[in-house]
């Protein structure tokens, strides 16, 4: 957006520029004015996309400047947002200007936190201003979303366009929450299709992909018991015909339009409810009214078996444990909140479990963000999944070959995989372990085929051979970045590998 900025104190204006270009580097200040005529002849000639605007000015107040700017033919199609600056003593005149389409007002002095959330939310008035052209209502497919959300800069021009053509009969907010595979223009066509289907007077419907939701407001003069049959009985049915099983269905009766302001939160926590209900039926505030929670305790057994199948190494044994432990949530009908608390718990002993055996395998999966991806879970389907996950990366992270091993051996080769950088010894390893490294030295060679130093000097020579031909390290940094700090070591090591010293190799597939 182009800015202007037009204040009459000289630090004050400068300053305002500097906190705007701080706070959103992405628009421009194209004008700084001293007065209201400067002022006004800047917003003719840069044709600016947002104002602000001092009250007291000299030749020209601020509100003398907008009202002349809005009586300019050549401007008046294009008039900008313009934001009110004002002091304590000016806070009267701040809130007529408000009254006359000013579109916000900031009082002195400017905080940063204020000043960034007018200039976001004015950017999307701006953005919004652009696709509907000159225009004076809100496309019609942002009318929903804007006033579920209760944003700061339209819901009031949304609420306005839905009561300017508010029809007879019962409201109904239906509310579709998708999973992320779901196709959102499949859904809204099925949305679309059941409107007409059942005739209904008049719909709007919006999308709002940062939480996933499609809210559907239905006007009709059926009374709510009809249309939760319809609902339950028709739509759901279709919608999984289609294919959405991670879909859930909320269903609220609208009393007035005031009531969805600001509703967005209230939706989310009850279709949170999908996670003990299912998503087989509309959840209503109704219905969950209705629900006595369990409160028993959560049993233990699915974390001892889970860590079992962890160390034997069966992912498919942990997949299936993962399935029986949320088919039993949902049939234990706990509250959402219980639910994703247990998915914590359980999901936090995996990992534990997962760190023990190998550290850089956990370190991936921690960048996952697992304990924010399950809070944000909405359907068991969704929990399924994410625990899912966990396992599948898991699985991936451990080192080549190691599957095949028992528990002991795989820790050690995952521990080499990790640390082969460092200093390795057998009998560090055994005393993390608890065990003897004579016992440890013999189970390993029984099991790899390979002594611990020979399975070591193979590994990191390996990690050395790939670094050979995929960088441009020097021989004695890659020995270094291999556990050896000798070059003379390593060239040694290296030979008795690959019967090559490291130059001829290199000259081998660099000729």
């Amino acid at each position: 957006m182009k800015i202007l900025i037009v204040e009459d104190e000289y630090n004050a204006r400068e300053g305002l520029a500097e906190l705007i270009i701080k706070t959103s580097p992405e628009h421009t200040v194209c004008g700084k004015a001293a007065n209201g005529q400067e002022g006004y002849d800047m917003a003719v000639k840069y044709r600016p996309d947002l104002a602000f605007v001092d009250i007291e000015l000299p030749k020209m107040t601020g509100l003398e400047m907008i009202e002349k700017l809005r009586q300019t033919p050549e401007i008046k199609s294009d008039m900008p947002a313009f934001v009110i600056l004002s002091g304590y003593a000016e806070f009267r005149y701040a809130q007529q200007a408000i009254q006359y389409g000013v579109q916000d007002y900031l009082l002195k002095p400017i905080s940063y936190e204020k000043l960034k959330t007018v200039i976001r939310n004015l950017a999307k008035l701006n953005e919004l201003k652009n696709t509907r052209g000159t225009d004076s209502t809100i496309k019609r497919d942002m009318i929903l979303s804007s006033i579920l959300q209760n944003d700061a800069v339209f819901s009031r021009e949304a609420l306005r366009d839905l009561d300017a053509v508010h029809l007879p009969g019962n409201r109904y907010l239906l509310t579709f929450y998708y999973g992320k595979n779901t196709s959102i223009e499949a859904l809204i066509q099925a949305a679309a299709q059941f409107c007409q289907q059942y005739d209904f007077s008049d719909y709007y419907i919006s999308i709002m992909k940062d939480d996933r939701l499609v809210p559907l407001l239905i006007t009709t003069d059926k009374p709510f018991t009809e249309i939760e049959k319809i609902v339950n009985y028709n739509l759901i049915y279709t919608i999984f015909k289609a294919g959405f099983r991670d879909c859930t269905v909320t269903l609220i009766p609208v009393a007035d339009s005031g009531t969805l302001c600001g509703m967005k939160d209230s939706i989310k926590t009850l279709n949170s409810w999908a996670l003990s209900l299912g998503n087989e039926k509309a959840i209503s505030p109704e219905l969950v009214e209705h629900i006595h929670p369990n409160n028993t305790a959560l049993p233990r057994q699915f974390d001892i078996e889970a860590l079992y199948a962890i160390k034997n190494n069966a992912a498919g044994d942990l997949k299936r444990i993962n399935k029986e432990f949320i088919d039993f949530l949902k049939l234990r009908q706990y509250t959402p909140s219980r639910i994703i608390r247990a998915c914590t718990s359980y999901a936090f002993s995996v990992l534990v479990c997962y760190q023990e055996l190998n550290v850089s395998a956990y370190d991936r999966i921690q960048d996952f963000h697992i304990f924010d991806v399950l809070k944000n879970c909405c359907t068991p389907g969704e929990l399924l999944d994410c625990l899912n996950n966990i396992t599948d990366m898991y699985t991936a992270g451990e080192t080549e070959n190691c599957h095949d091993y028992s528990l002991s051996v795989r820790k050690i080769i995952n521990y080499i995989s990790a640390s082969y950088s460092s200093d390795i010894s057998l009998e560090h390893i055994a005393e993390k372990m608890g065990i003897t490294p004579d016992y440890l030295s013999h189970l390993f060679t029984k099991e790899v085929g390979v002594s611990f130093s020979t399975y070591i000097k193979k590994y990191r020579i390996g990690i050395a051979k790939k670094m050979m031909l995929d960088s441009a390290c020097k021989i004695r940094e890659i020995g270094e970045k291999t556990g050896y700090g000798d070059p003379k070591y390593f060239s040694k090591v290296f030979r008795e590998v690959t019967g090559l010293s490291p130059r001829e190799y290199i000259r081998m597939k660099h000729p």
